[in-house]
């Protein structure tokens, strides 16, 4: 839910809801001006995440269906293709990669 704040005239101001996000890269605070859902087809569901910018750098965020449909219900930005584009497979083989190797070291 969006709630209004009321500038010094008077005027309503539309404020972003804000959601806390922990990460391994620390805590995150996801706002409309800064966050997009990135969704794509049924058979790349897998590849759903989040993009997040910090100043001018865009950071994908793999995040679980429900942070997404939380995000949604909330109306955040969102993108939708069928098919991921290069950059978006690249990222992703990337998360994979990573994953595989942190469970290997454990």
């Amino acid at each position: 839910m969006v709630t209004p704040e009321y500038g010094p005239d008077g005027q309503r101001i539309w404020a972003s809801p804000e959601l806390q996000l922990c990460t391994n890269i620390g805590e995150l605070s996801l706002t409309w001006f800064n966050t997009r859902i990135r969704l794509f087809g049924d058979e790349f569901a897998h590849v759903n995440h989040i993009e997040w910018r910090d100043g001018e750098r865009v950071r994908g965020l793999n995040v679980g269906k429900e942070i997404i449909d939380l995000l949604l219900e909330m109306d955040y930005p969102r993108q939708y293709d069928y098919y991921p584009d290069e950059a978006t497979v690249n990222w992703f083989v990337n998360v994979c990669l990573n994953q595989l190797q942190s469970e290997i070291e454990q």
